[in-house]
């Protein structure tokens, strides 16, 4: 099924201070692992690139409190609903 890119998530307007990371690269990772997406997909449910995507994971890029709340909260969704 074809996602549909964002214009922008709402919690994308949260931002840490002074460009500081909200989660760890290796967190950020774990999580697109639980989900069992690529990279691609994430990227598109993020409304991000590709390469914005592989940045985070790699620890170039730092991760918006927006998009790790958005990814923790995910995680929290699947975790449970694998428990039912």
């Amino acid at each position: 099924v074809p996602m549909k890119k964002p214009q922008q998530h709402p919690d994308d307007l949260i931002e840490t201070g002074d460009h500081e990371a909200a989660m760890p690269p290796a967190e950020f990772e774990a999580i697109r692992e639980l989900l069992g997406w690529s990279q691609h997909r994430l990227a598109i449910w993020l409304g991000v690139s590709d390469q914005m995507v592989n940045g985070y994971i790699a620890g170039r890029f730092p991760i918006p409190l927006g998009r790790a709340n958005h990814m923790r909260l995910t995680a929290l969704c699947v975790a449970w609903s694998k428990e039912k």
